[in-house]
């Protein structure tokens, strides 16, 4: 059963009445379609290395990372949609799946991520490398998001003032 089938399936019958095997695997073709899109773009941009790198850490269990990643897919086409001062590349780390370790686990530890969803943008030095990362405090929306990343991706931004964030830039 191909994605779209089955999200009419879903519509139709409610998500509420599918089997947990189901519920899974629905889950699984969502995460797959993200990573595929996630993928593509950064195929896209291949050479010419984002300047920044905005990161969410998230659990394949957590409602609000679920919610996020509604919010964030939409911030993400708009912000291809509009100018911008910074070319961002989008990235997800999946900390826990269920209660098992996912396969970003590692990556999540070294971040010190604690809660879900985190999310951090790390602007690039020069040489490609990631600088501090910027942690995102904002509403979980994809305005918010956009403005902040317009805020952050900016050449102009005083160095010691930040919205929805520590200020790190």
């Amino acid at each position: 059963m191909d994605f779209h089938t089955l999200t009419n399936v879903i519509q139709g019958a409610g998500r509420a009445a599918l089997s947990h095997a189901q519920q899974e695997a629905m889950d699984r073709v969502q995460e797959a379609a993200t990573e595929a899109a996630i993928r593509a773009q950064r195929h896209a941009v291949a050479g010419t290395g984002g300047d920044f790198e905005l990161v969410t850490y998230s659990s394949t269990g957590c409602v609000h990372c679920s919610d996020w990643d509604r919010e964030l897919q939409a911030a993400q086409a708009e912000w291809w949609k509009m100018e911008h001062p910074g070319h961002v590349v989008f990235d997800r780390k999946i900390c826990w799946v269920g209660r098992d370790p996912g396969p970003n686990a590692g990556e999540c530890n070294d971040a010190k991520v604690d809660e879900f969803p985190t999310i951090s943008l790390f602007p690039h030095d020069s040489a490609g490398g990631r600088e501090e990362a910027i942690p995102y405090s904002g509403p979980h929306t994809a305005d918010d998001l956009l403005v902040w990343l317009k805020y952050h991706t900016s050449e102009d931004i005083a160095p010691d003032y930040a919205i929805f964030g520590d200020g790190n830039r």
